[in-house]
């Protein structure tokens, strides 16, 4: 009977041994995996991100899109390029102050 006694001592042992290895093997596998959720969601915030920034330029562009074909785009433009003004418009320059 001592031998059965032993023997099914070694098998417990043994098969406690296989569940703590087993369990050390789903936790690194966790771990690591966890990680990599991590680094994923924040490469999804940085993407969201850059989203949004290009969003923001796109409806800048639109914008100015929008205003350059508008009549006060072009009345810019031959006032500042040409020199162009309204018949009855007085355009008053600043002194140079080298009086």
């Amino acid at each position: 009977m001592q031998k059965r006694g032993r023997s099914s001592k070694a098998a417990m042992v043994i098969i406690v041994a296989i569940v703590v290895f087993i369990c050390g093997l789903i936790y690194a596998k966790t771990d690591a995996l966890s990680k990599k959720l991590e680094a994923k969601e924040a490469r999804l915030a940085q993407i969201n991100s850059e989203i949004v920034q290009a969003q923001d330029e796109t409806r800048d562009i639109q914008n100015e899109i929008k205003y350059r074909e508008t009549d006060d785009f072009i009345e810019d433009q031959a006032r500042e390029a040409l020199g162009l003004r309204y018949p009855d418009e007085i355009i008053m320059v600043p002194s140079s102050g080298n009086n």
